[in-house]
């Protein structure tokens, strides 16, 4: 099962499609960040860096 990467998301899908749907739809700022783990997010919904602020 692929776990929703989203932080405090909690959903698990049979297959990547399927949480790509789900991202997608209930977290669409995120859609173009499926590839990555939620851990891992450089860019936040404005464009900014959310772990490196001074870049």
């Amino acid at each position: 099962q692929f776990p929703c990467r989203h932080p405090g998301c909690k959903k698990y899908f049979k297959s990547l499609s399927g949480r790509t749907r789900h991202c997608t739809a209930m977290h669409p700022f995120m859609s173009r960040e499926t590839t990555k783990g939620a851990g891992s997010q450089d860019m936040d919904i404005d464009g900014e860096s959310r772990t490196c602020p001074t870049q």
